[in-house]
């Protein structure tokens, strides 16, 4: 399993940590999805062999908040 950190843009309200969430959550070889509203943050554990790179990406961007990895 490996670990991404990602600050995410748009997140603005109380409701959006649940959609910032949800669209990673469901792709194959996510098995955790953590969101931090306060940091604009979502930490993403995945399985590598599992997890396309370009769909856990585009996932978070295609429901409107973009991101940039965590350095």
């Amino acid at each position: 399993m490996e670990t991404i950190r990602l600050d995410v843009q748009n997140m603005t309200c109380a409701v959006c940590p649940v959609t910032v969430k949800g669209s990673p959550e469901q792709l194959p070889g996510v098995s955790t999805v953590k969101v931090d509203l306060a940091e604009r943050m979502t930490i993403v554990i995945y399985d590598p062999d599992k997890a396309d790179p370009e769909a856990r990406t585009n996932a978070t961007t295609n429901a409107g908040y973009p991101f940039t990895v965590h350095k």
